[in-house]
């Protein structure tokens, strides 16, 4: 296990096991707010997603360390203000650009994590038993004990995890056939399987970041005087009607 450190130095403990913090922003008294940001610990992973999760998770970590070291400046006393308000509502503008696409990286990672999920679950329960019908009425008209015992024989489990029909045919509830599904995965892919945690246990750390970063740039905003949501751009106007 890789000892879990800050990805930059100057992140200041948010009180959470675990988790790095930092100082977002100032509440309309002047006080400090501080929001988690996380520690990354896969380091030496060469899962080619984890790696690009990291790549989002560092460079959302620039702009919060950024947030965190002005804010400490001006409590420390080490700086009179924030800065020129112009600068900071052009930075302000750039970084919330920035992490908005870095927000859609992360989707899409995520979106593959779950896809290959479902790949997996449909190489355990995408194809039927050869008397799967049999097998679902009859497991259908068994009490729960029975059908319990049975279910735990290859031929029955397999026309019951079969997902091209609903769940009751076998006398299950979805819930339950969902379980079932899920444990043959782990039993048949293990290996995969712990990569693919290891990408969602990634991405939740950088979400997290990512999110918090927001939450930073945001109230930069509002502090300058600008929308959150950047006003769209005016239409162009109709050329003149030539008579």
């Amino acid at each position: 296990m890789v000892k879990p450190t800050p990805i930059r130095d100057g992140f200041i403990p948010a009180g959470v096991p675990g988790r790095g913090g930092f100082c977002a922003a100032f509440d309309a008294s002047g006080n400090p707010i501080e929001r988690p940001f996380g520690f990354w610990t896969w380091g030496n992973s060469t899962n080619a997603r984890v790696q690009s999760v990291y790549r989002e998770f560092a460079g959302t970590s620039a702009i919060a360390q950024r947030h965190h070291e002005r804010n400490r400046a001006v409590i420390e006393k080490r700086a009179p203000t924030l800065g020129d308000g112009n600068q900071r509502r052009a930075l302000a503008r750039r970084e919330q650009a920035e992490l908005k696409q870095r927000a859609e990286r992360l989707a899409g990672v995520w979106a593959d994590n779950l896809n290959d999920r479902d790949r997996l679950k449909h190489e355990i329960a995408g194809e039927d038993h050869a008397h799967g019908k049999e097998l679902r009425d009859f497991l259908r008209g068994q009490s729960t004990e029975q059908r319990a015992q049975f279910i735990r024989r290859p031929e029955y489990r397999q026309a019951a995890m079969f997902n091209g029909l609903p769940a009751e045919l076998s006398g299950l509830s979805p819930a339950q056939r969902d379980a079932m599904v899920e444990e043959a995965v782990a039993q048949r892919y293990p290996e995969r399987l712990r990569e693919l945690d290891q990408e969602s246990e990634a991405l939740d750390v950088a979400r997290m970041a990512l999110a918090n970063t927001r939450f930073a740039v945001e109230e930069e905003l509002k502090s300058v005087g600008l929308p959150v949501e950047e006003p769209p751009a005016p239409a162009p106007s109709k050329p003149w009607a030539v008579a």
